[in-house]
């Protein structure tokens, strides 16, 4: 009997070394230690668990934006208005003005302001038409071109500038042809500073050219209507360029 207390005693002793020594703590390092001692407070007691401090995040607003469209513009009913627009091609012009031999090889002196201003027309083929629809102190006709040419030469336009006599005179015409014109602008007409408008009327039938321009203390204006189709004919130009660069008082002022 006391055998059996013995050996049931020395089992519970073996048994209570074993639990110590499973429950027991290892041996701590000096870094261990250490860290132990990191993670105190102050006041030696354990410090809060820090968290991670994250840096805020701006949040951008999109905002959408109701797109409206229009409606669309009325239409508008083709509605034909008649213009009173005139070509000008049905005023007659006459002849028996100034007698002179057409197609000479010369120029021919006409005489403008009561004999002050004098005029030149190259080679003489420019008769004179008294019943121009121009209103000019004087109207030629270029038969080759069947171009109308009305010159002012002093007179009614000496107290006029060339840009207001150019701006008249388009006013004038455009009210009774209608079409599409430029403004009064300054050019040059070999080498002579002139003011210039030009157009076309309604029909696209004639085109028109207003110039004047000061020169020598006189005041010219000249205005030009030719078929749409011989506007740029070199030869045409040139003539009228000649007439511009030879037109100058009977009595020579420099």
């Amino acid at each position: 009997m006391r055998k059996f207390i013995r050996i049931g005693l020395s089992a519970v002793l073996a048994g209570g070394l074993f639990i110590g020594v499973a429950g027991a703590e290892p041996a701590q390092s000096a870094d261990d230690a250490r860290v132990e001692m990191a993670l105190l407070g102050p006041d030696r007691q354990p410090r809060a668990p820090q968290r991670a401090v994250k840096a805020p995040v701006q949040r951008t607003e999109t905002r959408r934006e109701q797109v409206v469209t229009p409606p669309p513009p009325p239409v508008k009913p083709f509605v034909y208005e008649k213009h009173e627009c005139k070509t000008l091609s049905e005023v007659p012009y006459n002849l028996q003005g100034e007698e002179f031999f057409c197609y000479q090889n010369r120029p021919i002196t006409f005489y403008l302001d009561d004999g002050d201003v004098t005029m030149w027309t190259p080679m003489g083929r420019y008769p004179t038409n008294k019943l121009g629809a121009m209103g000019a102190d004087r109207e030629f006709m270029r038969l080759e071109f069947a171009e109308r040419l009305g010159v002012w030469a002093n007179g009614r336009i000496q107290d006029q500038s060339p840009q207001t006599i150019v701006s008249d005179m388009q006013a004038r015409i455009e009210e009774m042809v209608c079409g599409t014109w430029t403004g009064p602008k300054a050019t040059n007409i070999a080498g002579i500073p002139v003011t210039m408008a030009t157009g076309v009327d309604e029909h696209g039938n004639y085109h028109y050219e207003i110039m004047s321009w000061e020169r020598f203390g006189n005041t010219y204006a000249v205005a030009t209507r030719v078929p749409y189709n011989v506007r740029y004919n070199t030869q045409r130009n040139a003539e009228n360029a000649w007439i511009v660069t030879h037109m100058h008082p009977t009595t020579w002022v420099e």
